[in-house]
């Protein structure tokens, strides 16, 4: 009987602890099920410092369209792939805005369609409301390598009117003499020069570039800044003009020189280590951290023009905690649907209510990113999963969240009341400015002088191209005078045809292997004009006027 009662004096206790692990685990699927219904719970205003919504857009599709081989083909299956899906995301004013998600999500197409950059492979309804006053900085950081950070930033303030043209040369001649004529001087210019000057130092202070300014950007003949440096300087030439909008697309790899596989082998060695230095080219912890607080302080500066608040746009993957906090506003996109748009501080909020808070001493940025893999509730993990996807169950919870939401109900009422004749039209995307008084950059007709001294620099500051190429046409002018070396002496012509017809071929063959070495770089002066001209520095005519 001891035994006995032994034995039931030491499972009384287990079985105590079962009883109390079962409660525990009622109580932990009780709370669960709580989670998934706390859309009840009040929720915090989205508060902005502007309730204007002047900046907005409104995506009604974006997709692809049929490749020409299924047109020749004839081919009646094929299906347009939609990328972006029906919704509407805000930029408020004096904000850091990030467009974030997964790879694939369409962070890229949002901002191309944004900034005006979609391709003709795809078709587009929608309409963007920002004032047209914008700067883009592309992935690939498209810079001449002969410039150093002080000059590049001169040249750019000389296309852009900040500068006279011949500043330059009247520093070293005020510089040279010992009394300088204030009066004749032209006191507004100067003003405007000594502004510029203070503009662009006070610029190249804030990204950290200060004790770099003398250093030549460099290229792949000529080391110079780093990758982190260069990105920083794009971001600094593009904010020198102060525009309204400045839109920063995430870094990639630059893949660029992989053509010239296509066209030659020797430089297989060559290509492989320009890929390597490129890919593995970017921003350390540092460096992105003080670019994010620059991009913060830019956009809570008042421009003296307009009298109001810049708006930076930038696509990121998935930040570090440290860059997290300097976010102010979050667009979160999967497969094209919006998941969430509105403030940071309140993605917290949201992603509680869908069952999924974040855990402490986690950062949640990665937190959020995760549960975009999850169902949103415990109710649609074991519901609706044949018929609907993931991305549009989160969809449908952002939008049953934000109806509790005051600022977006009226955010949403607002551009649906400014809807313009667009809903009635297909393929078109319209920009509207809601400052009709922002004219955005000024064309610069004496833009070709610029240019033209920009090319001559080019040439000479290059020597290893100068002297390839003063090398490869001397080589080749003395082949064609081989070719006519004592033609009139010769009296058997067939045998003056014979003998150099050699020469001939290899003269032409010659000069059309020379034109594939200039292709790479004639892509990235084409990339460095592309982006000019889409920030409006100048007009493409006068790059061909140079």
């Amino acid at each position: 009987m001891r035994e006995g009662d032994g034995d039931n004096d030491l499972g009384a206790p287990l079985l105590q602890s079962d009883a109390i692990a079962t409660g525990l685990k009622a109580q932990l699927e009780d709370i669960q099920t709580q989670l998934a219904t706390a859309l009840n719970l009040k929720l915090p205003e989205n508060t902005s410092s502007s309730t204007d919504f002047d900046g907005h857009v409104e995506v009604e599709y974006v997709k692809t369209k049929p490749s020409l081989t299924s047109k020749l083909l004839c081919k009646k299956d094929q299906t347009a792939k939609t990328i972006l899906h029906n919704f509407i995301a805000e930029f408020p004013e004096g904000c850091v805005t990030a467009l974030m998600g997964p790879s694939g999500a369409g962070k890229t197409t949002l901002l191309d369609l944004v900034v005006g950059m979609l391709g003709r492979s795809v078709n587009a309804s929608g309409q963007v409301c920002l004032p047209d006053n914008d700067a883009y900085v592309p992935q690939d950081d498209h810079l001449h390598g002969f410039y150093t950070c002080q000059t590049y930033m001169e040249h750019y303030a000389r296309l852009s009117q900040m500068k006279k043209l011949f500043d330059c040369c009247e520093k070293q001649k005020n510089s040279s003499s010992k009394e300088v004529d204030v009066d004749d001087a032209d006191e507004e210019e100067q003003n405007l020069t000594n502004a510029t000057d203070n503009l662009i130092s006070h610029i190249l202070d804030e990204v950290g570039l200060t004790a770099q300014k003398d250093t030549p950007v460099g290229g792949l003949f000529k080391r110079g800044l780093s990758g982190g440096q260069k990105r920083r300087l794009s971001v600094a030439l593009e904010a020198l003009s102060r525009p309204m909008n400045l839109f920063l697309d995430e870094r990639k790899y630059c893949i660029v020189i992989v053509l010239l596989l296509l066209f030659t082998r020797p430089l297989t060695l060559f290509c492989a280590s320009t890929i390597i230095m490129l890919a593995t080219s970017g921003l350390d912890s540092e460096s992105a951290l003080a670019l994010m607080e620059y991009l913060q302080t830019y956009a809570r500066k008042v421009d003296p023009v307009t009298g109001k608040k810049h708006r930076v746009i930038i696509t990121i993957h998935q930040p570090p905690s440290r860059i997290w906090e300097l976010i102010d506003n979050v667009v979160l996109l999967a497969k094209g649907r919006l998941m969430y748009q509105g403030r940071r501080t309140l993605m917290s909020s949201f992603f509680t209510s869908c069952g999924h808070p974040v855990p402490l001493n986690f950062n949640p940025a990665d937190h959020f990113m995760e549960a975009l893999s999850e169902f949103p509730t415990l109710s649609m993990r074991q519901g609706d999963e044949g018929s609907k996807s993931k991305e549009e169950m989160w969809s449908e919870q952002f939008l049953l969240w934000s109806a509790r939401d005051k600022y977006y109900k009226e955010f949403v009422e607002s551009v649906s009341s400014k809807q313009s004749a667009r809903t009635a039209m297909a393929n078109i995307v319209v920009r509207v400015d809601p400052d009709k008084n922002s004219a955005g950059h000024r064309v610069n007709s004496v833009a070709a002088v610029e240019l033209s001294r920009r090319a001559f620099a080019n040439i000479f500051k290059n020597p290893v191209i100068l002297g390839l190429r003063i090398s490869i046409y001397g080589g080749m002018s003395i082949f064609t005078g081989m070719l006519f070396f004592r033609l009139a002496d010769q009296t058997n012509y067939h045998t003056v045809l014979v003998s150099r017809t050699a020469l001939l071929y290899f003269i032409l063959a010659f000069g059309s292997s020379t034109s594939v070495a200039n292709i790479p770089f004639a892509m990235i002066e084409r990339s460095i004009v592309e982006k000019e001209v889409r920030n409006k520095r100048f007009h493409p005519v006068f790059y061909h006027l140079r």
